[in-house]
C-alpha cells in the first residue's frame, strides 16, 4: 500500500480537488457545446445591427459587418458536416453531463461504493476527452475553411477597406487558435482526471474507504 493511501485524508482531499476541477471543466465545456449546437444546427444566424446613434458608429459597423460575415460563413461551411456535427455535439453533451455526475459522486457518494465511482469517472473522463478531441478537430477544420473564405473575400469591392486588409494575415490564427487552445485545455484536463482516478493510490484509497464502517 502506498504511503498516501495509508493516510485517507491526504488522497481524499486530492480526489475531491481533482473531482471539483473535473466538474468545472465539464460544466464550462457543456455550455460551450450547447452553444455550438445551437449555432450550427439551430438555423442561419441573425445579423446583428448597431443601435442608432452609436458612438464610433462607422468603426463598430465595420467590425460588426466582419463578425456577421464570419458567422454566416461558419454556418454555410458547416453544411456538409451538419448532421455528423449535430450527432457528435449531442453525444459529447451527454458524455460531459455523465462525467460531471460521476465527479459529483466523488464529492457526495450517496452510499455508492467508492471503487465503482472511481472506475466510472476514470472511464467517462477518458471517453469524453476522446470525443472532445474529435469535436475540436472538426471545429478547427471548419475554422480554417472560414478563414480561407474570409481571406478570399477581403479585397473585393465592399471589402477593400484598409482595416479589413490589415486583418487578413491574422485571420487563420485568430479563428483557429481559440479552438485548438480550448480543445487542449478540456481534453488535457479530462485525460489527467482519468489518469489520476486510474492510479494505484486511488484504487487503494477506494478499497480502504469501501472497507471502512459507514
Amino acid at each position: 500500500m502506498t504511503p498516501e493511501a495509508q493516510v485517507p485524508g491526504v488522497v481524499g482531499s486530492q480526489a475531491r480537488a481533482v473531482a471539483l476541477l473535473c466538474m468545472v471543466v465539464t460544466f464550462v465545456s457543456g455550455i460551450a457545446t450547447s452553444s455550438d449546437f445551437l449555432r450550427f444546427v439551430g438555423g442561419a444566424p441573425t445579423p446583428l445591427e448597431l443601435p442608432a446613434a452609436s458612438p464610433g458608429g462607422e468603426r463598430w459597423a465595420q467590425i460588426l459587418k466582419l463578425g456577421n460575415k464570419t458567422a454566416e460563413l461558419a454556418y454555410r461551411t458547416a453544411e456538409p458536416e451538419r448532421d455528423f456535427l449535430a450527432v457528435l455535439l449531442v453525444v459529447l453533451a451527454v458524455a460531459l453531463s455523465f462525467t460531471f455526475v460521476c465527479a459529483l459522486r466523488v464529492l457526495r457518494p450517496g452510499g455508492l461504493p467508492r471503487e465503482g465511482v472511481r472506475k466510472l469517472l476514470s472511464a467517462a473522463a477518458l471517453f469524453t476527452a476522446v470525443l472532445r478531441t474529435v469535436e475540436g478537430a472538426v471545429q478547427t477544420a471548419l475554422s480554417m475553411r472560414v478563414a480561407r473564405a474570409l481571406s478570399a473575400l477581403i479585397g473585393q469591392p465592399g471589402w477593400d477597406d484598409p482595416d479589413y486588409l490589415a486583418t487578413r494575415p491574422y485571420l487563420t490564427s485568430t479563428l483557429v487558435i481559440p479552438s485548438v487552445f480550448f480543445t487542449l485545455v478540456v481534453a488535457g484536463s479530462l485525460l489527467l482526471v482519468s489518469q489520476y482516478f486510474r492510479s494505484a493510490r486511488m484504487r487503494e484509497w477506494a478499497a480502504v474507504q469501501d472497507r471502512a464502517p459507514r
